[in-house]
């Protein structure tokens, strides 16, 4: 069988797979991720007053859209997890998000962002400065 032709096949399906791809699996559950959202998993967050808590600090970030979920931002507490739905014209700063969920008293451990529309991108906060 030919290799050129098997590896031509992955490369195709690897390909295919990631530009169709726009969900990530957070403990079991399947989160579907939108062009102007970011999502933020969390640990910490127990039950509903957390979220209460966090949703206010997350509240304090600009390029929200507002028309989206619970003014502008989605928390699972189940599955430790914030959404946080951006403007079209402007990205929510993902520094400040860190910042904010950590004066709630909480650790973001995960960041999933598709700004781009192709490609989720994975930020393991170790790599935010």
């Amino acid at each position: 069988m030919n290799y050129n032709f098997i590896r031509k096949i992955l490369v195709v399906s690897v390909f295919i797979g990631f530009s169709l791809g726009q969900s990530i699996e957070l403990k079991g559950q399947k989160i579907e991720i939108s062009r102007d959202e970011v999502v933020l998993e969390i640990s910490g967050l127990v039950c509903s007053f957390c979220a209460m808590g966090l949703q206010k600090k997350l509240s304090q970030l600009e390029h929200l859209d507002k028309s989206k979920y619970n003014k502008g931002i989605f928390i699972d507490v189940k599955n430790q997890y914030a959404i946080l739905a951006e403007t079209e014209t402007e990205n929510v700063d993902i520094e400040k998000a860190i910042d904010l969920t950590k004066k709630a008293g909480y650790e973001v451990k995960t960041i999933y962002t598709f700004f781009d529309g192709d490609t989720i991108t994975v930020i393991n906060i170790g790599e935010v400065k």
